[in-house]
């Protein structure tokens, strides 16, 4: 099927604000979904189905995920691949640079989902490698991109990465307000969503 499918499950699953372990809840293990997009584990017709019930789309628009896809959008899935390679081996700072790759090709495709997630994971590898000011710059970014405002589920996890970096940083007030707003972000979220929130070094 390609790691098209698998790029794509991951940008609704993040768009909906859902952890690994929430959209597999009681059926797939996180493990599983994350060999799922990573392109690792081919998805059967069953698989299919209760994701997409699960993400509410209909099953048709899955298995189109498995279409070819164009030689931009491979550069993409490749970039995004190598960034993930790079994020399990703990090489932050080669899995930033990669995921920073991604989210340009992305852009320029004008694949705006794939640009909030893949600048979103190349803020996190610079948290994890202790590049605090540029990922606070990075994050406040995209708190202010549209889409932040457009999904909660993003805008909750924006502030929640934020209030971790201030945290980090000692600006604990700052911190403090950025966790409260994601608290009161996810009050708007569907009740059967779990996103957890507040200030984490991890």
């Amino acid at each position: 099927m390609g790691n098209g499918f698998g790029e794509k499950l991951r940008a609704e699953r993040l768009e909906r604000g859902l952890t690994q372990a929430e959209l597999g809840k009681d059926l797939y293990s996180p493990s599983y979904i994350s060999l799922l997009e990573t392109g690792r584990r081919e998805p059967t017709a069953e698989v299919i189905e209760e994701l997409a019930r699960r993400l509410e789309l209909a099953p048709k628009a899955l298995e189109a995920w498995s279409q070819p896809i164009s030689a931009s959008d491979a550069e993409y899935v490749l970039a995004g691949l190598y960034a993930r390679q790079a994020w399990d081996l703990r090489d932050y700072p080669l899995a930033a640079s990669h995921a920073a790759t991604a989210a340009q090709l992305a852009l320029e495709g004008r694949n705006t989902s794939a640009w909030w997630n893949m600048t979103y994971m190349q803020a996190e590898c610079l948290m994890r490698h202790d590049d605090l000011a540029e990922c606070q710059r990075i994050v406040e970014r995209l708190i202010e991109h549209p889409m932040a405002r457009e999904s909660v589920g993003l805008g909750v996890r924006a502030h929640q990465m934020l209030a971790a970096v201030l945290q980090r940083r000692g600006q604990l007030p700052a911190a403090v307000e950025e966790a409260m707003e994601a608290v009161k972000l996810s009050e708007q979220l569907p009740k059967n969503s779990t996103i957890i929130t507040g200030a984490s070094g991890s």
